[in-house]
């Protein structure tokens, strides 16, 4: 199963549980190696369809991590740095999502503007 394959991973490297790209590098190089070629010194892949998506394997990541937290184990959560990272990285997307929803918010109250002066007009006639 994908999920216990990532989770040893995690296990036995801590960049594996702070770097998304060194994760899934790893869990193709440990269990897919057969479908990887060695031409002139790079690897490259050679069936895509056999090898779970980049995505998958990142859910796996975060779900066996938050599963860890909420157990109590604490034993493959990323680094101090990594959090600090992620959560300033949370941050400017909620600014993004609030300042889209500050707009909105905006776009509607003209749009209801709009509307309330329309109808004044037209009760005018």
């Amino acid at each position: 199963m994908i999920k216990d394959k990532v989770e040893i991973l995690m296990l036995d490297y801590q960049r594996a549980r702070d770097d998304d790209d060194f994760l899934y590098t790893m869990y193709i190089y440990t269990h897919h190696s057969e479908h990887l070629r060695d031409l002139d010194g790079h690897w490259f892949v050679n069936i895509l369809a056999k090898i779970p998506s980049y995505e998958t394997i990142r859910r796996c990541r975060q779900k066996l991590q938050e599963d860890d937290k909420k157990s109590g184990n604490n034993i493959i959560q990323p680094s101090e740095a990594c959090t600090r990272r992620r959560i300033k990285q949370q941050g400017k997307i909620k600014e993004m999502i609030d300042r889209e929803d500050t707009g909105a918010k905006e776009i509607a109250e003209q749009d209801k503007h709009l509307r309330d002066i329309k109808q004044e007009v037209l009760a005018l006639r």
